[in-house]
């Protein structure tokens, strides 16, 4: 008969070898190509590039309600302001989206920040962001503190791991799946296929029939994820603006959400980090919506960046259009 002390070393010796294989699972799932996310992949691997291959631009960061809310190509041709759209899926979750800013940004960059509104909540584990890194960036899992690591880890279901382990080795199908394009993404980064003639009522008909979700909760580490995110920066040589998304005016729910907008607004301030605009510029009406409580018709993408623009300006980030360097040194 096996004595108890055994019993104990032989437990913590499997429940050992559980974790040690949990925490290098990732290594088998790297450099796998999935169908669900090639949009997001290849869109992000063009957009990266862009950015890192210019100097002093604006970087335009963010889910898709940056994607289709802004738009790098009117800054560039329209106020003169060199830019890049960074902005691709609110599913890579927070942490991920300021990982790759900090990634593509460039000494002299003016980084402008704008999350979905759920992304200054309480950090949540997304099926596009555990798709994603753990398929295209498990360098980003790996360096990590501990406990981001394991709280990574700890989020993914059991059946994304099934769904990258059987893909492994597998070619992608020729044709990409239907829905959003890599080919409608131009060479700024902007979205192009958000034309008013698209945004039918049926393609509408999902934000406008979508139910109200529960009043928006600040989660003060998001505060200090964006400050450390700032801070990161400015080692960088780059500058970080907050600004807030455009919004379909049902979802934007001021009366249930205005206490979580003041203390979003309040909190940014007292961190120290610049901001551009207020909460309550960024809902829009029907005649702006496309297809997303979050995305613009092309028409009113301008118009929001005309207000960015001279938001920017109001701020000394961006010099007048007039001068030769349209971005302010410090």
């Amino acid at each position: 008969m096996r004595r108890p002390s055994t019993w104990i070393a032989g437990f913590v010796a499997a429940v050992l070898g559980v974790i040690a294989t949990w925490l290098v699972l990732p290594l088998a799932t790297s450099g796998v190509l999935l169908n669900g996310n090639r949009w997001v992949r290849e869109g992000l691997a063009r957009k990266i590039d862009a950015a890192r291959a210019r100097r002093d631009k604006v970087v335009l960061l963010g889910g898709s309600n940056v994607l289709f809310g802004l738009s790098a190509r009117r800054l560039d041709e329209h106020h003169g302001v060199p830019a890049i759209n960074l902005g691709q899926h609110a599913g890579l979750g927070r942490r991920y989206i300021l990982a790759y800013g900090l990634s593509a940004t460039q000494p002299g960059d003016v980084v402008v920040l704008s999350l979905e509104y759920p992304l200054w909540e309480t950090e949540k584990s997304r099926d596009t962001r555990n798709y994603y890194v753990l398929a295209h960036d498990v360098g980003y899992l790996y360096r990590q503190r501990p406990s981001e690591l394991i709280e990574f880890l700890a989020g993914v279901r059991l059946d994304e791991w099934r769904t990258l382990l059987a893909a492994r080795g597998r070619a992608l199908d020729s044709a990409p799946p239907p829905g959003y394009q890599i080919a409608n993404i131009d060479a700024w980064g902007d979205e192009t296929s958000n034309r008013p003639e698209a945004a039918t009522p049926d393609v509408k008909a999902a934000a406008v029939n979508e139910p109200l979700r529960p009043p928006l909760m600040l989660d003060h580490r998001a505060i200090l994820d964006v400050a450390g995110f700032r801070d990161r920066l400015s080692s960088k040589g780059a500058r970080l603006v907050v600004t807030f998304p455009g919004m379909f005016r049902k979802h934007f729910a001021w009366d249930s959400n205005r206490r979580f907008y003041a203390d979003l607004l309040a909190a940014l301030r007292d961190s120290g980090i610049t901001v551009a605009g207020a909460p309550e510029e960024s809902p829009f009406d029907l005649d702006c919506l496309y297809d997303s409580k979050y995305h613009t018709i092309r028409p009113c993408t301008f118009a929001r960046t005309d207000r960015l623009a001279q938001h920017l300006r109001a701020l000394d980030v961006l010099a007048a259009s007039s001068d030769k360097k349209v971005i302010k040194s410090r």
